[in-house]
């Protein structure tokens, strides 16, 4: 990932995933995520097999479950993404692993009508923040938002040919 504010272009974080072949519950996807500037690791993002459900675990160095992303599968945005009303969002609610309290938000927003027709490929994520206060845990929300979307928004070019 790159930070790109008053015309800089340097590079925070760097994510990195495997190459793995994930069958259900077997072998699923871990993000790590390092920062760019020190090389220092900061955690990393599983996706667990949920049966109907979108989650993502974010850990910590030590490999504890710290935040929990649940997107759900009956949202109208993940069966019929449209760019209006309820079709055009997802929400990914991410909540304390300990304590279950809600702390932060990913939503994936659908653009504009001429965006959509033109140029399909386009989405849009806001991320609020709320209560998570450690600039690494917030490093890790901005890492999930991608994975999130690499993992069940993205189709590659080879998916699109067939």
């Amino acid at each position: 990932m790159t930070y790109t504010a008053r015309g800089s272009h340097e590079p925070f974080l760097h994510v990195k995933r495997h190459s793995s072949c994930t069958c259900c519950c077997l072998n699923r996807p871990v993000l790590e995520v390092t920062d760019s500037t020190t090389g220092q690791a900061l955690g990393s993002i599983r996706n667990p097999f949920r049966c109907c459900n979108l989650v993502f675990n974010m850990r910590d160095l030590n490999e504890q479950d710290v935040l929990v992303a649940e997107g759900g599968c009956c949202q109208w945005g993940l069966l019929c993404p449209l760019p209006c009303g309820p079709c055009s969002e997802v929400r990914f609610p991410i909540r304390d692993a300990q304590t279950g309290a809600p702390v932060a938000e990913i939503q994936k927003k659908v653009p504009s009508c001429l965006k959509f027709m033109f140029a399909s490929d386009v989405d849009n994520y806001k991320i609020e923040f709320g209560n998570v206060q450690n600039p690494q845990y917030k490093a890790l929300v901005m890492a999930m938002a991608l994975f999130i979307d690499f993992r069940y928004f993205n189709v590659s070019d080879e998916q699109q040919q067939n």
